[in-house]
């Protein structure tokens, strides 16, 4: 999650908000300009010597239209789009927008017959009835449907810029789809369109064709392809574009899109049925042939190079961290030597040190080199480490120790070493022998969610410290690790100030 205040959930309270707002001026502007005028649009009426009722054509069913896309639109942000973020179900998110689709085309068209009942005067029979209740559905529905691409494009949009805001905010995610930098590509392609929108559209000698196209088809083809790239390869995890998982997905957002865009197009040229489905067919063609191969074939190329960047940085932060060790097989050898002589000399307090650094030292050589390892080893060798250093901090008032490891046994797998580094900056900064020193750990897993903890004082180093330009390892290589090891399965959260030190990890875990 992104460390901006702009989140998912701020932005849905947002648009509820903006929402409710906009029905609040809606019903009150209603009210206030109905007040005393009860003739409000009665002259259709008249003129076809209808019977007219300023509550009955006009107010009420005024007002439940009104209600009925504010319910809509507050289901579909609140309920419907969670569901889909949660789920990522396409169908069943379908059906739901398709069930609030019929309540409201049949809201609005039983309210319409009510507030334009002067069209059943200008014709009478059965027949004629009939045909007009057939009119007013087919009008509702068309009106319905068009507002409803609207939304939709609004809310694959939302999704777009989503994506890309996380990009821009989360420092400690690698996205495998675009670097940071095409953001800025996105927001100057979208002023270069629109500087070359106002020369045609100014310029008298442009056909109208190329307006049209460099208005219409050019960002629409601007959004298949950023959607694609973003959202839709990604979220379906298949290697080709033919695949049902993809197709059928993809298959509802271009439809709809396509028709939203074909609709503009036909709105301006005045296209018939015919024509309109002429060129709904053209632009799901370009969408086919040219914008999802080109679309796939960027997405791919991204991968083949953020693979190539992770194997350099996993060797880089591989070699870091064997450049801070010494060498172990040396260590281990000599820390079975001094085991047996603490045996031998009764010093149990120098034995269990010695054999949990031992234990530390098989960890290294052993499991230190695998890929991912169980959760329960990783703690044993944290735990070891975390009673070593107990042994050589003195049992005084004024040093406070307190740690709470607390993990379920659900064979969870983690990469070797990413959580130590957190442990050991707290001992290396939090502890001092000559002022008040504390370190508060707590570790604790929830499902296969990880969650750690870590608080300590601060203390100023002295300039004869030893210590004082070393740094192990170091949270830099720690947080490289973490982007490259568990991109978008981690948040890192440090804060610091002149006494304490705080970090808050959660690691989704395999």
């Amino acid at each position: 999650m992104s460390n901006t205040i702009l989140t998912k959930e701020n932005f849905k309270k947002l648009e509820a908000w903006l929402l409710t707002f906009g029905f609040a001026i809606f019903i009150i502007t209603l009210l206030v300009n109905t007040r005393g005028n009860h003739n409000y649009g009665s002259w259709k009426f008249e003129k076809y010597n209808i019977k007219y009722d300023f509550v009955e054509n006009f107010l009420v069913p005024t007002i439940v239209i009104g209600t009925t896309i504010y319910a809509a639109l507050m289901i579909s942000i609140i309920i419907i789009e969670p569901y889909y973020h949660r789920t990522k179900s396409i169908f069943k998110t379908a059906i739901f927008y398709l069930l609030v689709f019929v309540i409201t085309f049949l809201s609005i068209s039983i309210c319409t017959t009510y507030t334009d009942a002067w069209i059943f005067g200008e014709k009478e029979g059965i027949e004629n009835l009939e045909s007009t209740y057939n009119k007013i559905f087919y009008d509702t529905f068309v009106l319905v449907f068009v507002f409803s691409a609207i939304y939709l494009g609004y809310f694959l949009l939302k999704i777009l810029i989503g994506n890309l805001i996380e990009i821009n905010f989360n420092k400690n995610k690698n996205q495998n789809l675009i670097n940071n930098n095409n953001s800025v590509k996105y927001v100057a392609g979208f002023f270069v369109w629109l500087l070359v929108f106002f020369f045609l559209a100014v310029g008298s000698r442009t056909p109208a064709i190329i307006t049209l196209i460099w208005a219409i088809i050019v960002p629409y083809s601007a959004i298949i392809m950023a959607l694609n790239i973003h959202w839709l390869i990604p979220s379906a995890e298949v290697k080709s574009f033919t695949h049902s998982t993809y197709f059928l997905r993809t298959g509802v957002v271009v439809l709809c899109l396509a028709m939203l865009a074909t609709a503009f197009i036909a709105a301006i040229k005045s296209y018939n049925g015919v024509q309109f489905m002429s060129i709904l067919i053209l632009v799901l063609l370009w969408t086919t042939l040219i914008l999802t191969p080109w679309a796939w074939n960027i997405y791919n190329n991204s991968n083949e190079k953020f693979e190539l960047e992770t194997a350099l940085g996993k060797s880089d932060a591989h070699l870091s961290f064997l450049k801070s060790q010494i060498n172990p097989h040396f260590l281990f050898n000599a820390l079975n030597t001094l085991y047996g002589s603490a045996l031998q000399e009764n010093a149990e307090k120098t034995g269990e040190g010695i054999q949990k650094l031992g234990d530390m030292m098989r960890f290294m050589l052993q499991e230190n080199v695998q890929d991912k390892i169980s959760l329960i080893r990783d703690l044993d060798y944290i735990n070891n480490y975390i009673d070593l250093q107990k042994l050589r901090i003195p049992n005084t008032a004024n040093i406070t120790i307190d740690t709470v490891i607390d993990v379920q046994l659900n064979n969870l797998l983690i990469t070797p070493m990413i959580l130590i580094p957190f442990i050991e900056n707290s001992f290396k900064h939090g502890i001092s022998l000559n002022q008040p020193s504390h370190i508060k750990i707590s570790l604790h897993t929830k499902g296969s969610t990880l969650f750690l903890d870590v608080q300590n004082s601060v203390h100023e180093i002295k300039l004869n410290d030893p210590e004082q330009h070393k740094s192990g390892i170091g949270l830099q290589n720690v947080k490289q690790r973490l982007a490259l090891l568990y991109p978008n399965k981690h948040e890192l959260s440090i804060r610091e100030n002149a006494k304490e030190f705080f970090i808050h990890l959660t690691l989704e875990l395999s």
